[in-house]
């Protein structure tokens, strides 16, 4: 039921991006493509999504694009190579690691980021936080056009309680002296 809502919600982002394209709205339909390749990809979706891209400013989607496209094959990734030329020096990646496990959660700017992932920002100064075994670690991460910063946060499992070793065995009591 998912492969199906997914392929109708992607029919209809493919719908709107058409009609932004017709209208000359780049931006709307650069989003309109690239959400319906992320729903449903295909390749000749995504290749809309550069081109039109290539008509926005829009250097993070632009830069995403590129990643997607570079993972499908050298068509698409040479498809892909203008849209690095025009947004890659505009751009930095940020990612957040926990160590030693990855059992935290992580934001950037409030948004979800996957654990290990880098992705792509904008320059200037990015609040991450990172939750995991009930602490928070929170900072503010600068990154540069064309940087790319890992935060890395140690993820300490609490200590857990030694065992408590049972009882030791009753000893019986003596028997009463006799009176005497």
């Amino acid at each position: 039921k998912d492969g199906i809502l997914s392929r109708e919600e992607a029919k209809t982002a493919y719908a709107a991006a058409s009609h932004a394209f017709e209208a000359g709205d780049f931006v709307t339909a650069s989003r309109e493509l690239a959400r319906a390749d992320e729903l449903a990809p295909n390749d000749v979706v995504l290749s809309s999504a550069l081109e039109a891209v290539l008509k926005t400013d829009d250097a993070l989607l632009g830069m995403s694009l590129v990643e997607r496209a570079s993972l499908r094959g050298t068509t698409l990734a040479t498809k892909a190579e203008p849209v690095r030329t025009k947004f890659s020096s505009r751009v930095g990646r940020l990612g957040a690691f926990c160590e030693p496990d990855s059992a935290c959660e992580i934001t950037i700017d409030g948004v979800h980021a996957p654990e290990g992932k880098m992705r792509y920002v904008t320059p200037g100064t990015h609040r991450v936080i990172a939750t995991g075994y009930g602490a928070v670690h929170e900072e503010e991460v600068t990154v540069l056009a064309g940087e790319e910063k890992k935060a890395v946060y140690l993820n300490q499992a609490p200590p857990t309680a030694a065992p408590v070793p049972p009882p030791a065995p009753l000893e019986k009591a003596p028997p009463p002296a006799p009176p005497g």
